[in-house]
């Protein structure tokens, strides 16, 4: 089964600070994940990376065709 979506090294910085780095993840169509971790860790920006509140800065992300 391919992923619902799919982030692969998906970086982004603010001025003076690397929120993420060469993150990889995956989502399969039906589950739930918690995305769970210290504080400034980033968690934020990747979803609102996924929401399109903000861009990344390199990396790519894919989304299977929704049936």
């Amino acid at each position: 089964m391919s992923p619902f979506i799919s982030v692969g090294n998906g970086s982004k910085s603010f001025p003076g600070v690397r929120a993420l780095r060469r993150v990889r993840f995956e989502l399969l169509a039906g589950e739930v994940h918690a995305v769970v971790s210290e504080n400034d860790a980033g968690k934020s920006a990747l979803m609102k990376i996924l929401a399109g509140v903000y861009s990344r800065d390199s990396g790519e992300i894919r989304e299977t065709a929704r049936r």
